[in-house]
């Protein structure tokens, strides 16, 4: 938890009121490799802060993964439209490897915002900074070719990338695993 108080208070330091406030309410969470966080169908009721591990974010069409995202440790982890509109998911959010989230539900975030208005300022900054990672990944996964695209994953997020199986890496940059080796060669060389 403290690497959460740690990450809100860099953006406004948080009263010892609210400080508190979030201790008694967030939940430490682990989850094995592999297991879910979130699986479509599912409500997302809760926003999870990842303490450690690397968790992927997919749609299931046709039974091929489609992988949307990735988040290390630092990073907040939710189904966006799910957790805001309390409206069943169409995302599966699962752990690569073993992490620890620390989370909080949509109804105790809400009692903060209300009891804790300076919250809201904390809010602002975190969907500020998603929402432009978000636009900044659709960009990049639309306007690229794939060996740019793999590039740039390699230079925003290197340490997951060399983390994470192949697989993955082909579903994120929408191409098949055997084109994936001959860009990682190309690289390599």
């Amino acid at each position: 938890m403290e690497k959460l108080i740690q990450m809100l208070n860099s953006i406004a330091p948080l009263s010892t009121a609210l400080q508190t406030h979030l201790n008694s309410v967030l939940k430490r969470n682990t989850f094995k490799k592999r297991s879910y966080i979130l699986q479509a169908g599912q409500v997302s009721n809760c926003i999870h802060f990842l303490e450690s591990g690397i968790v992927r974010c997919f749609y299931d069409r046709d039974e091929q993964e489609i992988c949307i995202w990735f988040m290390d440790a630092g990073n907040v982890v939710i189904s966006v439209e799910s957790f805001l509109r309390q409206i069943k998911s169409y995302q599966y959010i699962q752990a690569i490897d073993n992490s620890i989230t620390w989370s909080i539900t949509y109804t105790e975030l809400h009692d903060i915002y209300k009891k804790y208005p300076e919250f809201n300022f904390h809010r602002a900054v975190l969907l500020e900074k998603y929402y432009v990672e978000s636009e900044k990944r659709q960009r990049i996964l639309s306007l690229n070719t794939a060996s740019e695209r793999y590039a740039l994953l390699m230079e925003t997020q290197p340490d997951i990338t060399l983390q994470l199986p192949a697989k993955y890496i082909a579903s994120y940059l929408n191409i098949d695993e055997s084109y994936l080796s001959k860009i990682k060669a190309k690289f390599a060389s």
